[in-house]
């Protein structure tokens, strides 16, 4: 499962997901745009693997309004393939202001 979070104060969305294993980046891809992404791994139990990106990215944009699936892939686990649903996008422009 995919988790998107805004941190208000800092104006970054973060996408988190549980994890299993250590991991170093994530790439999204939808069908406009690609990005990869560092990521870190959090002490929680049970433990996840998070990256976060500016409210201004182009990637978020490309999420939100993508006209097919959002695939999230990171080293280790396999692929998440999120449906390009309407919250993307109330989060990303709630998170903007």
């Amino acid at each position: 499962m995919i988790s998107f979070r805004c941190d208000a104060e800092n104006r970054r969305v973060i996408l988190s997901r549980e994890a299993s294993a250590p991991g170093a980046r994530m790439v999204i891809r939808t069908s406009t745009m690609t990005k990869t992404l560092a990521a870190t791994t959090s002490d929680a139990n049970p433990a996840y693997l998070m990256a976060d990106m500016a409210t201004t990215d182009p990637i978020l944009d490309a999420m939100a309004f993508s006209r097919g699936r959002v695939l999230v892939e990171m080293e280790g686990h396999p692929p998440v393939i999120l449906p390009s649903w309407a919250e993307i996008a109330r989060i990303v422009e709630d998170c903007r202001g």
